[in-house]
Formats: C-alpha cells, sequence, structure tokens
C-alpha cells in the first residue's frame, strides 16, 4: 500500500484505496473477533460423569429361572421314565395303561423334586458367582470414574488457563478493531464518502474500477458512486447489508474478483485465529508476539502511514 500511495498521486484514487484496505483488515479482525468468541464459548465446559451403580443380584431372579428349567425337564423325564417303566412291567392291556398312568404322575413327582433341589442348589451357586462378578465390575467402575473425575479436573484447568489466554489475545484484537473501526470512519468523513457507500462491497468495487482505470472521481454520471449502483442490484444490496453483514461472501459473485480477496481475507484470518488457539493450549501465558499481535503491529505501521496521508488530504 505504500507503494501506491507514493506512486499515485490522485487523491481519489489514494483514498479510495486506503479505505479498502482498511476495510479488509477491518473484516479479518471481526471475522476473528467472531471466531475467537466461538471458541472461548467452547472451553472449559463441565461435562456429565455419570457415577457407577452397583447392580442388584436377585437370588429369587435366579432361582426362579433355574427351578422353572429343572422342574420342567424333570416332570417331563421322570413323566416318560415313569410310564415307560410301568407299562413294559405289567400285563393285559388295560392294566398296561393303568399302571403307566400311575407310573407317570409317580415318576414325574420323583424325579420333578430332585430336579428342584438340584435347581435351587444351581440358582445358589450362580447368585454367589454373579454377585461376585458385579462387585469385580463395580469396583473397576469406580476406579474408572475417579480417574475420569481426575482426567475432567485437569482438562478443565488446563482448558481454563487456555481461555483466559485467549480472552487476552481477544481483547487486544478488539481494541485494534475499535481503533480501526473509528478511524475508518474518520477517514470516510474526510474524504467525504456517503454513508451507505460506507462498507466492504461498496468501497471494494469502488476500489477495482479506480485500478482498472475505469474512474477516478466520485460524482457524475462516470462517477465511482454511479458505476457501484449501477454494477450492484443496490436496494437489495443495502437490505441485505443490514441483515447479514456478518456473510459477506454469500452476498458477493464467487466470479468476481472482489470474492477472491474475501476468500483470502478468510484464510488469513483462519491462519490467525489458529495459530493463537495453538499457541494459547501450549504456554501458560500467552506470549507478547504471537501473530495476531504482530498482525495488529504490522497495521499500525501501515495506517500511520494512512494517517499521515489523510492529514495531507485533509489540509489540501
Amino acid at each position: 500500500m505504500a507503494n501506491i500511495i507514493e506512486s499515485n498521486k490522485n487523491k481519489v484514487e489514494n483514498s479510495v484505496a486506503i479505505l479498502y484496505d482498511m476495510e479488509k483488515n477491518n473484516h479479518i479482525m471481526r471475522r476473528g473477533i467472531i471466531q475467537l468468541d466461538k471458541k472461548i464459548a467452547s472451553l472449559a465446559l463441565v461435562r456429565n460423569i455419570p457415577k457407577p451403580k452397583k447392580e442388584n443380584v436377585s437370588f429369587i431372579d435366579f432361582l426362579l429361572l433355574y427351578e422353572i428349567r429343572f422342574i420342567g425337564i424333570g416332570l417331563c423325564a421322570g413323566a416318560i421314565i415313569g410310564a415307560v417303566t410301568e407299562f413294559f412291567s405289567s400285563s393285559g392291556f388295560f392294566m398296561r395303561f393303568l399302571h403307566a398312568f400311575g407310573g407317570l404322575i409317580v415318576g414325574a413327582l420323583n424325579v420333578g423334586l430332585s430336579a428342584a433341589a438340584i435347581g435351587f442348589v444351581v440358582a445358589v451357586i450362580a447368585t454367589a458367582l454373579a454377585r461376585k462378578s458385579s462387585a469385580s465390575n463395580y469396583e473397576q467402575a469406580c476406579i474408572s470414574y475417579e480417574e475420569r473425575k481426575k482426567s475432567e479436573k485437569l482438562r478443565i484447568q488446563r482448558e481454563e488457563q487456555q481461555k483466559q489466554n485467549l480472552v487476552e489475545e481477544r481483547k487486544r484484537l478488539y481494541e485494534k478493531y475499535c481503533d480501526s473501526f473509528y478511524e475508518l470512519e474518520s477517514y470516510y468523513s474526510i474524504v467525504g464518502i456517503v454513508k451507505e457507500y460506507r462498507n466492504f462491497i461498496t468501497i471494494g468495487y469502488m476500489y477495482k474500477f479506480v485500478e482498472m482505470g475505469i474512474s477516478d472521481k466520485l460524482g457524475g454520471t462516470d462517477g465511482l458512486y454511479y458505476l457501484v449502483r449501477k454494477e450492484l442490484q443496490w436496494e437489495e444490496l443495502m437490505g441485505r447489508l443490514t441483515e447479514i453483514s456478518d456473510k459477506l461472501d454469500i452476498m458477493i459473485d464467487n466470479t468476481s474478483r472482489l470474492y477472491e480477496d474475501l476468500q483470502g481475507l478468510n484464510r488469513r484470518c483462519d491462519e490467525l485465529v489458529s495459530h493463537a488457539v495453538k499457541a494459547s493450549s501450549m504456554i501458560g501465558n500467552i506470549e507478547k508476539n504471537t501473530e495476531i499481535t504482530a498482525y495488529n503491529t504490522e497495521r499500525i505501521a501501515q495506517e500511520e502511514i494512512f494517517r499521515n496521508f489523510m492529514l495531507v488530504y485533509n489540509n489540501t
């Protein structure tokens, strides 16, 4: 920009170039502040760690389970064995069936009772094993719970420090943004740009027209105001700027040079924020020479050049 200011003697061309550069800078800082706010809000959030619950092992459940199985099997087996045995141990067709029926009942009762006793013993053993396994699992779950609590506490402490670092970084960026914002407004007033043209899109188009040598003045039928209104759907643009000023990329033709500029600014902003987030998680107290701080320092030097130009502009 310094080379542009030195080589370009036309006041409008120089002032539009400065205004567009300031708008680009403010876009980077404004977008960076939004991204930092989102990151800060996501840090040190308390996560719910459910406490382990001791499983209730019921003897009745096991007793019912095994008794039903064993008694059922015992009744069926006893009935079959008793019926068959009594059927072949008797003579006469009628007597065989009569004895078989009696054997079925007696066999079912005898074997069923034995099976019930076995089922009870198995239920006792199964309950004891299940309770032992449950106690072991509960103990392991308690150990895991305490480890997760400790890990969660360390995470929160670490993220609290990172959050504090990012808050400081955001504060420095916001202070520079406020300074640049008000300085940009004063430049707009010095140059005499009408208020409705004071935004990234319109000043960006003005800069492109100036850069291509299409116009070097503001007013008139061939001036920058007219060209911008002609290029853009003006009324629609003004309404959308009010509604979604933080989403410029969806308002600009993606084949235009202005869109390319915007994507480059977004990438630059992402790099600055990414570095700030990475630095804040690696150090105890965030360094003063982060990329955002370096960027601010660079802008201060650049804007000093702009300030000197505007002083001359205002006095001529």
